[in-house]
């Protein structure tokens, strides 16, 4: 009997640890959305809040869900982010409401978008028929009305929008975190230490497998100067949240303007950039003989203000292994590179993580003040080189090895040799819905696949050490995943899509 019950037991700690990274909220389960499901009247709010649902259960059960920014529980029509969330607090009186909601709304509708545009079909099994993303759009606009009308309502609102953090509690607990974090924290340092190291160390003294090949941005963008991009951001005028108002055709300039220089070992094909794709066979692959650069923007808050960030993402087909049994080796590998800019458009901190969160690496800039950091053994400030200051009429250099594609050097001005490939930009949101080789059913129209499973993860890109790491809390470590799904600290917590992450370790201009 007592063996049975120990048995019992550990069948209960496996059960919980395999759906601990599956658990999701119900958003129609709570207040206001769940009084108005369960409406007897069919007013048009009842009628609404129906359609939102139909519009999920299609959505989920093709397996296309969305998993850029979550659906606010009670509130299924409106979606946040982490800026978002940050920015509740900045929403009292009626514009700055009205400008906060609205940015809600829009990430909501632009991800019901995507995600009908990836639906295989125009109708589920059962023939439920969807509406259009205009029809729900208007709905969206008579809830919102709806369920904010007064402050308690507000409130209720702010409340909700919460974005959770990626990683997962239950996790720690079944790994007794407290304790394993211990000699995570050591192998942390050892990999701090191996990065002072290879920056410490002569840039021709650098290892080489392969050959120098140079990747920079292609003709027909003119570079912006330093005073272009001062006269930009003085005439991107801040809504009534702070966040700056900027066109399309403006952070297109700015883009071109601190596009890096990418210097890459090529030892192997799985060392070239390239655009993801959908091929033939239906697999997802990185295509490098179209070397593409994805951009986004994103916003820091640094000493109350809102400053301005450029994301600059490249893909790799593959991390080939070093040795057998890798574990940090599998398919396709990304890097982000992510440049802060003060308020009259100087660089002031770039920061970089490869696409699965790993190896965050901060490069300020001189005279940037680093803040005091309490004493811990948590991830934090890691910078390996600070860079002199410099401007948008200086080029920056991204210098990267072969295989690991690890940032071995940051350089301004860096006047690379090797081979010249020119790439183009892309828009990160672009890998949300790709057109595939596929058909949908009924037509001869190409059917749309999202980069990313429903998870948030690149399928196909798992790697070894997740059943290692996994007391760590952070599902499926190791496999590159969508953006606002970075945790970046195996020990503590921290997010790279994270405001006010630049504004806790420096004071900028």
């Amino acid at each position: 009997m007592r063996g049975g019950t120990r048995s019992q037991v550990l069948f209960a700690l496996i059960v919980l640890f395999a759906l601990a990274g599956c658990a999701s909220v119900n958003p129609y389960a709570e207040s206001p959305a769940s009084s108005r499901m369960s409406d007897a009247a069919d007013d048009v709010l009842a009628q609404c809040a129906r359609l939102f649902a139909r519009a999920d259960r299609l959505v989920d059960a093709a397996g296309v869900r969305d998993a850029q920014e979550p659906r606010l529980p009670g509130y299924p029509y409106l979606r946040a982010d982490r800026l978002g969330e940050a920015l509740a607090s900045r929403s009292d009186g009626d514009a700055a409401f009205a400008a906060w909601t609205a940015r809600l709304a829009a990430l909501d509708d632009a991800a019901r978008r995507i995600e009908l545009a990836n639906l295989s079909a125009p109708a589920a099994p059962s023939g439920e028929a969807l509406s259009d993303a205009d029809a729900l759009r208007d709905c969206r606009t008579r809830l919102l009305a709806a369920d904010t009308a007064g402050p308690a309502a507000r409130d209720a609102l702010r409340t909700a929008a919460r974005v959770p953090p990626d990683y997962i509690a239950a996790r720690r607990a079944l790994g007794l975190y407290p304790l394993t974090r211990l000699p995570f924290a050591r192998g942390v340092k050892n990999w701090q230490a191996q990065t002072r190291a290879m920056f410490a160390t002569s840039p021709d003294a650098l290892p080489v497998k392969g050959k120098p090949v140079h990747y920079r941005l292609g003709g027909g963008h003119r570079r912006p100067e330093a005073e272009d991009v001062r006269a930009i951001l003085a005439r991107s005028a801040p809504d009534a949240l702070g966040v700056p108002r900027i066109s399309r055709e403006d952070s297109d300039a700015l883009f071109t303007a601190f596009a890096p220089e990418i210097l890459v070992d090529e030892a192997s094909y799985d060392d070239r950039i390239g655009r993801v794709e959908y091929a033939a066979d239906g697999g997802l692959w990185v295509n490098f003989f179209r070397p593409t650069v994805y951009t986004r923007l994103s916003h820091a808050i640094v000493g109350g203000r809102l400053a301005l960030q450029l994301n600059y993402v490249f893909w790799f087909a593959a991390r080939p292994p070093e040795s057998p049994g890798d574990l940090l080796a599998g398919k396709f590998d990304a890097l982000i590179w992510r440049v802060t800019l003060d308020r009259t458009g100087m660089p002031t901190v770039y920061d970089t993580i490869h696409h699965c969160g790993c190896y965050h690496l901060f490069f300020p800039v001189s005279g940037i003040r680093v803040k005091p950091q309490p004493e811990t053994i948590d991830e934090g400030l890691f910078s390996p080189q600070s860079l002199v200051a410099h401007s948008a009429s200086d080029r920056i250099g991204i210098r990267l090895s072969a295989g690991a594609h690890y940032i071995e050097r940051v350089l301004v001005d860096p006047g690379f040799g090797g081979e010249i490939r020119p790439y183009a930009f892309a828009d990160d949101n672009d890998l949300r819905s790709l057109p595939s080789h596929e058909t949908a059913s009924g037509g001869d129209t190409p059917r749309r696949r999202s980069a990313f499973d429903s998870a948030g993860f690149v399928p196909g890109s798992e790697r070894g050490e997740r059943f290692l790491f996994w007391p760590m809390g952070i599902a499926n470590a190791g496999a590159m995943r969508q953006w606002g799904r970075h945790a970046t600290a195996f020990v503590g917590m921290r997010h790279f899509d994270d405001p006010n992450l630049i504004g806790n370790y420096f004071d900028l201009p």
